[in-house]
């Protein structure tokens, strides 16, 4: 599924919009659920434009009808338009789900 987001938002007098382009695969091979999603996009607030990209990865194990176990996997990096400043996250989980 390919889709373009966009959000405007204002807060206060301080205006915030994010145009995000967003991909997302999944796959289920025999008892697993592979994946796959990517996101590309701008937020610019208060006239500050950030250059944004993410990656998420994992996977879900099916233990029964309903229980399955999962790992996930995820970063993000921004940056803004000066080039002066810049983050990256990164993060996992690990879980098992029931459902009732």
């Amino acid at each position: 599924m390919i889709r373009q987001l966009v959000i405007l938002l204002q807060v206060q007098d301080l205006t915030t919009r994010k145009k995000v382009n967003t991909i997302g695969l999944t796959s289920t091979v025999g008892k697993i659920k592979y994946m796959a999603h990517y996101l590309d996009g701008e937020l610019t607030t208060g006239g500050v434009a950030r250059d944004q990209s993410g990656l998420k990865l994992g996977a879900e194990y099916i233990l029964s009808k309903r229980t399955s176990a999962y790992a996930l996997y995820g970063q993000q990096e921004g940056q803004n338009s000066a080039r002066t400043a810049d983050n990256k996250d990164k993060g996992y989980a690990i879980g098992m789900r029931h459902s009732f």
